[in-house]
């Protein structure tokens, strides 16, 4: 787990964004990861065995696997697996991207569903949490919706400290 300061190592990049894999037997001599000797003579690395994981077609990770103290030429098979493995990594990122982009448009969808609710033919009534839209409506119209059953409305006058509805006084 390191960050890798990739406008360092141009060779380095320009593989990763042309090959699939770069699969090194002698990672100190080959030009593609030769910019990385310093770190490879003091780690013992001898091989290499890298693959980039991309997202939404920018690089976003790299899958390393290195040797120490013995040179390995790679097979193909360890070199599809490689690839396939930042591959399965790219699509986990993008599955958790999907579903953190379902939830906010859920989201989304919830405030923009409570606003066109508080619309009055097409008139905004009253903005504010579900707690304050029950206890304090502004507007017949959003005390109406709230609850289920809906709250119920009744004209009355107020004559000093006392409500009057209909012949009765509260």
């Amino acid at each position: 787990d390191r960050d890798v300061p990739f406008a360092s190592y141009p060779r380095y990049v320009q593989a990763l964004e042309s090959e699939r894999v770069i699969a090194s037997a002698d990672a100190r001599s080959d030009p593609r990861t030769s910019e990385f000797n310093d770190y490879f003579v003091q780690a013992g690395i001898v091989s290499t065995i890298d693959a980039p994981i991309r997202h939404a077609g920018r690089l976003i990770g790299l899958l390393c696997c290195e040797v120490k103290d013995t040179r390995r030429a790679w097979a193909v098979d360890e070199e599809m697996f490689a690839s396939s493995m930042a591959d399965l990594a790219g699509l986990a990122v993008a599955a958790a991207d999907r579903r953190k982009t379902a939830e906010a448009l859920r989201e989304s969808e919830s405030r923009f569903r409570s606003l066109i609710e508080r619309m009055n033919e097409g008139v905004l009534q009253q903005i504010g949490t579900p707690e304050e839209l029950f206890e304090r409506p502004r507007h017949t119209f959003v005390g109406h919706f709230i609850g289920s059953p809906g709250m119920n409305v009744l004209s009355a006058k107020l004559d000093g400290k006392v409500a009057r509805v209909g012949g009765a006084a509260i």
